[in-house]
C-alpha cells in the first residue's frame, strides 16, 4: 500500500515535471543567477522578472522575495511591494533596512498606522545616513500630519511667540535653527 503511494506521487512528480509545473533547484539558482545580472546591468524590470520566477518555484526564498520587494517600491509598485516585504519579514525580522521600505510603502499608500509603527521600529537601527534621514522625515511628516490644516499649513499652539492661542507658518519657509530660536517667524490667524 505504502509503495502504491509513493508510486503515484512520483508519477505526478515526473508529470508536472514534465509540464514544466516543477522546476528543479538548478533553475532556480539560474534564475537567481539571472537576477543578479540584470541588477548589476541596471536592468530593473528582468531582475522583477527572474525573482517572481524563482519566487513561483521556491515562494521561501529569502533573497529572492527581499530583493523583489525593494525592486518594487523603488519602481512605484507599493502595494506589491508591501505584500513581499512583509513576508520576508515574517521570515526574518532583523531585517532593518527592508523595514524601513515598507514603512515608507505603507506611508505613501495610506497604510499610515502600519507606516508609523514600522518607521519607528526600524528608524533608531538605521546605520546608512541617507535611509535614515528619508525614513525619519516620514515619520516627522506622519507624526505631525494631524496638525496640518487644509491650507497646507501646520498649525499648533504657540506661546514662544509671545501671543496666546492658535498661530500657523508656512512649511515652505526656510527658517535656520538659531533663528528660530530667538525669533520665531509665526504669524497670528
Amino acid at each position: 500500500m505504502a509503495t502504491a503511494g509513493a508510486a503515484k506521487r512520483f508519477c505526478l512528480f515526473l508529470w508536472l515535471l514534465l509540464a514544466g509545473v516543477v522546476e528543479l533547484p538548478a533553475q532556480v539558482s539560474e534564475h537567481m543567477r539571472r537576477a543578479q545580472e540584470a541588477l548589476r546591468a541596471a536592468r530593473s524590470a528582468d531582475a522583477i522578472t527572474e525573482f517572481t520566477a524563482v519566487l513561483a518555484t521556491d515562494p521561501k526564498n529569502l533573497d529572492a522575495r527581499a530583493n523583489l520587494g525593494v525592486l518594487q517600491y523603488f519602481a512605484g509598485q507599493y502595494g506589491d511591494a508591501i505584500g513581499n516585504l512583509r513576508i520576508a519579514l515574517s521570515q526574518k525580522s532583523d531585517l532593518i533596512k527592508l523595514r524601513a521600505l515598507l514603512g515608507m510603502a505603507e506611508e505613501r499608500t495610506g497604510e499610515n498606522a502600519a507606516a508609523i509603527s514600522d518607521l519607528e521600529q526600524a528608524f533608531p537601527y538605521l546605520a546608512e545616513q541617507k535611509l535614515k534621514v528619508e525614513a525619519g522625515m516620514e515619520l516627522i511628516e506622519l507624526l505631525l500630519w494631524p496638525l496640518r490644516s487644509r491650507e497646507g499649513r501646520w498649525s499648533c499652539q504657540c506661546a514662544a511667540a509671545g501671543k496666546a492661542g492658535r498661530s500657523t507658518f508656512s512649511t515652505r519657509r526656510t527658517v535656520s535653527t538659531r533663528s528660530w530660536l530667538t525669533k520665531p517667524r509665526w504669524r497670528s490667524r
